[in-house]
């Protein structure tokens, strides 16, 4: 009834290259750059939180490399 005219072979298909791929192309960096310096204080500014075990544990993770 609701699958006249599909038909279910149980065959995997692939992904075929092209509008696809041509949509994944894009610009990788925004208008508005943020130093990495002043990334977890800004935040913290923004969403007025105060807490400095949260501040601390951003902080480090922010300066991995």
């Amino acid at each position: 009834m609701g699958s006249d005219g599909i038909e279910q072979t149980g065959i995997a298909k692939k992904a075929n290259p092209g509008k696809a791929t041509v949509l994944a192309l894009g610009k990788a960096f925004p208008h508005q750059l943020v130093m990495q310096e002043f990334l977890v204080d800004g935040y913290f500014k923004n969403t007025n939180c105060d807490d400095p075990e949260l501040k601390q544990k951003l902080t480090r993770l922010s300066t991995l490399q």
